[in-house]
């Protein structure tokens, strides 16, 4: 489980906030982030959230992550089962923290092409 403690980066981008475009330190994979940066993205938020947890409580990390988000931001959740990303769209719906809400699921066929 994701707690708002760990603070960690899981790519090496480089870190930007919404009203401050110019590129900060890079974070590498599993590198704590500083306070500075965390305080900065609390006060000036992120503009877009992907979520990627197959094994975590997407619910627990959308309650600590989205009000890092500013307003008008878009998210993504990926979840390998579809009643977690039920259930987190019925209290986000409940909550009315987020409108436009839809579960979509990727599916893909794979044909083999004779000679």
């Amino acid at each position: 489980d994701v707690t708002a403690e760990e603070n960690t980066m899981s790519a090496d981008v480089p870190c930007t906030t919404a009203s401050d475009h110019t590129a900060r330190k890079s974070i590498k994979a599993g590198e704590k982030a500083s306070e500075e940066l965390i305080k900065s993205w609390k006060e000036s938020g992120f503009s877009s959230l992907i979520v990627a947890g197959p094994e975590m409580d997407v619910w627990s990390i959308m309650q600590k992550l989205l009000p890092l988000l500013s307003y008008s931001a878009s998210f993504a959740i990926y979840h390998q089962y579809l009643q977690p990303l039920a259930d987190c769209m019925h209290n986000l719906q409940i909550g009315k923290m987020a409108i436009g809400l839809q579960i979509l699921e990727p599916w893909l066929r794979e044909y083999q092409v004779l000679p």
